[in-house]
This record gives structure tokens, C-alpha cells and sequence, in this order.
């Protein structure tokens, strides 16, 4: 299986999202051009794959949506329809628009163009199976899963996994414990191949997330497999090494981009979800009713989550909706949600210091306002 991330940026951002994605270690399969697309906001695109390849866990195409003040892009794995020595696959990017219909002068009707064609070869390499793959394994996973209690939701969501992922999960397995198991096995399947990434992830969502004990026992058992490792040549082993020595491999010093799921997640702490938490970030009387009355939404925090989810939504832009949290957590005397909010801001602003992103520029000017 091969990972796949497409995205949609303003041209001036190009290299440095392109960067990004190299330093996550993915391939840059085809060099920026001068023959960009034009997009406007709010234009959807439908990437679709050749018959030679299909996208995993999914019969349908991958939508993406571009929105200007926003990073728009979409991950998904695909593998091979049939195991060959290589295939070569095809991935086309098509713009969904709408033009007049013709039984109406009012009615329109969808219409789709082609804009750009990506090929890539895929090679198949048969390997024997790694030890490294089996440290994840399901029954490891449970046992570390079986470390959270009510702190389990920010380390799902600060590990990666969304939280229409995460609401989904509970609406279809019911029980919490199922629910929890199938999202990080499906996490872990993704990583596949990539522990040296995946690690990390978990260590340091425990950490932000203050599931201490989880991260603790993580180390404690990564110690003794490499202690019992022989295969020197494994990648996850060679990680590993580094690891012991700096630091930042195990738990890298990043924060979440403001307003995302992992960012608000963890604003979610120790607030209540109670009429006046919905008042103040101007949900109205019946959202707040709808959302208490959600049987899936097993503790406080996923209320709040849907909550500040909500807010973000109707936000009219994701640096309004920035400066109106932090007003609101000063107006529910939140001081410690509030200087995290600003404090994680701020790191978010120097680590991307590289980056031609317009909504840095837009949090670098709040984060000097709020001096």
C-alpha cells in the first residue's frame, strides 16, 4: 500500500507545502509548474483513479474542496487492484461546477472537467514480514488503549484522527472500548510500514493530551524491544537508536495549527458543556439542546468538542474565529485554556516560521495585538 496527499494551494505557498510534505516523507511526483490551476473558493474537485489502482477503504472517488484561508488537502491509501511487478497509476483531478440547465431558465445541472492527469509507478517488492511491524500489533494496542480513561479523546484526536472520525466510530460500533479499538487499529494500519512516524505521534498526543501513563509505558516497552532486537538493519530499529539520543524523536516539540480538530481538542479541557460554555461561543439555545441530548457523546469533553466545533464552523473566517475563542475563554474565566490557546499560537507561529501560509501571517499579526 502507498500513501497519497493532494493539495490545493495559492501558487506563492507551493514550495513551501511542498516541503511539508517532502519532510513527512512523501515523493514529489511531479515538480511545480507554471501551468497552475485557477480556483476560486469554495470549487470542488473529484480526484479520481485509474482502473489499475484504487483508494483503500473506500469504493468511491476522494472529494476536495479549496478554500483560500484554509490548508486543503486530502491523505488516503491506495494499493494495487492486482499484485504485478509494477503497475503504472493514474490519478485526475476533475473540477465539479454547475451550468444552467436546459428544462428551466432557474434549474442547473452538474458538469465535470478535466483539468490535470498525475502517473506514478508503483513498484510491488515482496519482504519478508519486519519485527517492527509487529510492535503494533492488535493486541499490543488494546493494552496500551486500555491506559486512557476519560483523557482517550484528545489523545485520539491529537494522534491525527478527526473528530467526524471519531463521531462516526461511536454512531456505528455503539459501545465506547469497540469504538476506541477501531479507530486506532484503523490509525495504526495506516501506518503501516511507517512506525518510525506513528511512534512518535502516540508519544506525544499522550504527553499534550496528559495521558502520562500511556506515554510512560510506550517507552518503557519501545526499550525493551530494541534491547531484544536483532534485525540492526530494520528502519524502525535505526529510529529507534536516533530516538535514544535525541529526544525530539519521541516526543518532537510541535503544536497544532489554531482551530484545527487536534488544537481545539485540547482547548476542550475543563470546559463545561453547559448553556452559558454554548452562549459565549454563540451557539444558540437549540444546537446547545441538541448536542446534551446526543447519547453517543459519551463525557463532557466530546459535547464541548462539538461545541467548539460548531463555532469554528460558523466562524466567518478561521482568524475571526481565533480571536473570538480567546475572547470567549476570557469571558468564562478560562485562564489556563486561554494562555495554552495563545501560547500554542504563538509556538505554532515560529515552528512554520518558513512557511508562506497567508493564515500564519494573519496569527503572527493577533498573536502581536494580544501583546
Amino acid at each position: 500500500m502507498w500513501r497519497v496527499a493532494v493539495e490545493c494551494c495559492h501558487k506563492d505557498e507551493a514550495a513551501g507545502r511542498q516541503k511539508h510534505w517532502e519532510n513527512e516523507c512523501y515523493e514529489n511526483i511531479e515538480e511545480i509548474s507554471k501551468d497552475q490551476i485557477v480556483a476560486i473558493s469554495k470549487q470542488k474537485y473529484r480526484l479520481k483513479l485509474n482502473d489499475a489502482i484504487k483508494a483503500v477503504g473506500t469504493n468511491k472517488d476522494v472529494n476536495l474542496e479549496f478554500h483560500p484561508k484554509r490548508y486543503n488537502f486530502q491523505q488516503f491509501i491506495i494499493e494495487m487492484n492486482e499484485e504485478k511487478p509494477f503497475v503504472i497509476g493514474k490519478l485526475e483531478i476533475i473540477q465539479q461546477s454547475l451550468r444552467p440547465g436546459t428544462a428551466g431558465v432557474d434549474e442547473k445541472s452538474n458538469f465535470e472537467q478535466l483539468l490535470k492527469s498525475f502517473e506514478f509507478k508503483l513498484i510491488w517488492k515482496v519482504t519478508s514480514a519486519v519485527s517492527s511491524s509487529d510492535f503494533l500489533n492488535d493486541n499490543y494496542m488494546k493494552e496500551l488503549m486500555s491506559q486512557l480513561e476519560d483523557d482517550w479523546f484528545p489523545v485520539i484526536v491529537l494522534m491525527g484522527i478527526s473528530f467526524p472520525e471519531v463521531e462516526k466510530a461511536l454512531n456505528t460500533q455503539g459501545d465506547l472500548w469497540d469504538a476506541l479499538i477501531a479507530l486506532t487499529l484503523n490509525w495504526r494500519d495506516k501506518n503501516k510500514g511507517h512506525e518510525h512516524l506513528g511512534v512518535p505521534v502516540i508519544v506525544s498526543a499522550a504527553a499534550k493530551g496528559g495521558a502520562f501513563a500511556l506515554s510512560t509505558k510506550l517507552r518503557a516497552d519501545l526499550k525493551k524491544w530494541g534491547d531484544k532486537q536483532k534485525n540492526h538493519d530494520d528502519v524502525f530499529y535505526k529510529w529507534l537508536k536516533k530516538a535514544y539520543v535525541d529526544n525530539n524523536l519521541f516526543n518532537p516539540g510541535d503544536y497544532p495549527c489554531p482551530m484545527t480538530d487536534s488544537y481545539l481538542a485540547i482547548i476542550s479541557t475543563n470546559l463545561e458543556p453547559s448553556f452559558e460554555t454554548a452562549q459565549t461561543l454563540q451557539l444558540t439555545k437549540e444546537e446547545h439542546k441538541e448536542i446534551i441530548s446526543v447519547k453517543t457523546y459519551k463525557n463532557d469533553r466530546l459535547k464541548v468538542m462539538k461545541m467548539l466545533i460548531i463555532f469554528r464552523e460558523k466562524s466567518p473566517s478561521l482568524i475571526e474565529g481565533l480571536d473570538k475563542l480567546i475572547q470567549a475563554l476570557e469571558v468564562l474565566k478560562k485562564p489556563r485554556q486561554k494562555k495554552w490557546a495563545i501560547m500554542c499560537a504563538r509556538a505554532w507561529v515560529k515552528q512554520t516560521a518558513n512557511t508562506m501560509d497567508p493564515f500564519r501571517t494573519q496569527v503572527e499579526a493577533l498573536m502581536k495585538k494580544l501583546n
